[in-house]
């Protein structure tokens, strides 16, 4: 007898494998399809299940075959790349799907790019505000900025955590500089967890002249915070 539809959401590191658990492992290992971001950076992989791409460039197109194999199989997983899936990717949809079809639905918890940044920065406080990546093109950017300002106006203990990407990091400092003030102050930190981790802290305007010209790569978490 076959066993009914489950959707397991399972957490995986955000850089050094070893943060991995021991209930992810497990599940990991019980999965009859995997639905990922991709098809690469699966080490802790030992059982070899069907492996679905799902991701922001084919979401549309895949939508409906991968709601299709979360029916018929007995258990999925859904993983991102790197930590919690359903941030700032677009398997929020799937979860979705499985709570309006009652397909049963487990969470596997997991290392969180978001919460390391807000204890790493040293910041401290009862409030933050994610904000996931900022709008590529620099009105938009701007205005959500000016946004970010008014409710900072309201509530100046708020932090404010940004995914940045290496390529617009100078340009998005710059405006935010321009935005919040030179005087605001940030932790960026880079490669969390990795080898190569790096903190920077400092106010924007110093920010802005470290990173200035130079090629960074990486994954980077900015933490803002008013100055007192």
């Amino acid at each position: 007898m076959r066993l009914m539809a489950k959707l397991v959401v399972i957490g995986t590191p955000i850089g050094n494998l070893e943060d991995i658990s021991f209930r992810a492992l497990k599940r990991l290992d019980e999965v009859e399809t995997l639905i990922c971001e991709d098809y690469r950076q699966r080490g802790w992989l030992k059982n070899k299940p069907k492996l679905v791409a799902y991701n922001d460039y084919n979401a549309k197109l895949k939508l409906e075959r991968v709601r299709a194999l979360i029916r018929e199989e007995s258990l999925t997983g859904l993983v991102s790349d790197a930590g919690m899936p359903l941030i700032s990717d677009p398997g929020y949809r799937l979860i979705r799907f499985c709570y309006d079809e009652e397909i049963e639905v487990e969470i596997v918890p997991g290392p969180s790019a978001v919460i390391e940044a807000v204890v790493a920065s040293g910041f401290g406080g009862d409030r933050f505000m994610f904000n996931g990546f900022l709008p590529k093109k620099p009105g938009k950017l701007r205005k959500h900025l000016e946004r970010l300002k008014s409710i900072w106006e309201i509530d100046q203990e708020l932090r404010l955590v940004i995914f940045i990407s290496p390529h617009r990091l100078e340009r998005e400092l710059m405006i935010m500089k321009d935005v919040f003030g030179g005087q605001t102050l940030a932790v960026l930190l880079r490669e969390m967890t990795k080898k190569f981790e790096e903190r920077l802290e400092s106010n924007l305007t110093n920010l802005v002249d470290l990173v200035k010209g130079k090629k960074i790569k990486g994954e980077m978490v900015l933490i803002l915070r008013q100055a007192v």
